[in-house]
C-alpha cells in the first residue's frame, strides 16, 4: 500500500537556505523522497523530493490537503537510481527555489505555509523494500539585505 513517513527537527525558520543529502537502496518507480520544510504540523508542511527515475517534485499540505506545485519533472541533475543527491530550497517569503547537486531545477510562488521546521520524507507507492540514508543537513537564515 502507498505511504509516506517524515521526521523533522526542533528549528524553525522562515527564510533560510536547507539542503541535505539524500541516498535511496532498493529504488522503484514511484518511490521518492527528499526533504521537508516550513512543517508546522502534519497537516501544514512542504515537500521536495526527487525519484529514482531522476524526476523532481513539489507538494504543500495545507489543511490536510495535499497541492502539487510541481509535478513529477524531468531534470539531468537528478542522479536516477540507488544514487546519492544533494538536494536544496532556497526560501524567501513565497519565493521557492529548488536545487539538485547545486544546479537550480525549478521555483514556485507560494507562501501558504510561512515558517516551521525542518525534515526528511521517504514516499513509496508499496516497495516494501524502500531504504533512504538522509545525511549532511543544514540550514542557514537568511538576513533581510
Amino acid at each position: 500500500a502507498p505511504a509516506i513517513s517524515w521526521s523533522v527537527n526542533a528549528f524553525r525558520g522562515p527564510n533560510f537556505y536547507f539542503q541535505g543529502t539524500v541516498e535511496p537502496r532498493n529504488c522503484t518507480t514511484g518511490d521518492y523522497y527528499g526533504l521537508v520544510f516550513r512543517y508546522q504540523d502534519d497537516a501544514n508542511l512542504y515537500l521536495f523530493g526527487v525519484s529514482c527515475s531522476g524526476e523532481y517534485r513539489v507538494l504543500r499540505r495545507s489543511n490536510g490537503e495535499y497541492s502539487v506545485l510541481a509535478d513529477f519533472t524531468a531534470n539531468a541533475a537528478v542522479l536516477t537510481g540507488n544514487k546519492q543527491n544533494l538536494l536544496g530550497v532556497h526560501a524567501q517569503g513565497a519565493d521557492l527555489k529548488f536545487y539538485v547537486n547545486d544546479i537550480r531545477v525549478g521555483s514556485v510562488n507560494d507562501g501558504t505555509v510561512a515558517a516551521g521546521f525542518f525534515g526528511f520524507f521517504a514516499k513509496t507507492e508499496g516497495n516494501p523494500g524502500l531504504q533512504v540514508y538522509f545525511d549532511d543537513a543544514g540550514a542557514w537564515e537568511l538576513r533581510a539585505s
